[in-house]
């Protein structure tokens, strides 16, 4: 039955996604300035977390946000 709903409030918000934003939004960023590394957080789409080379390139993403962005302030 949970599955069920799951399956369903996954299914809303997919169309909802594409409705609003014209797609299905794979990555976002986040960014906390005053917290301690890793301050910058990779969220990734459920269907893309197991590709390797994916998951290297967001940490090298990372790592260049954190050398020329650090300043960045909310």
């Amino acid at each position: 039955m949970l599955s069920k709903i799951i399956d369903a409030l996954e299914a809303f918000t997919r169309r909802r996604a594409k409705k609003v934003l014209q797609g299905i939004p794979v990555l976002w960023i986040t960014y906390d300035s005053e917290g301690s590394v890793p301050n910058v957080n990779v969220h990734v789409h459920p269907e893309l977390q197991e590709d390797e080379y994916l998951k290297g390139r967001y940490e090298e993403i990372a790592y260049h946000l954190r050398k020329y962005y650090c300043d960045w302030r909310g």
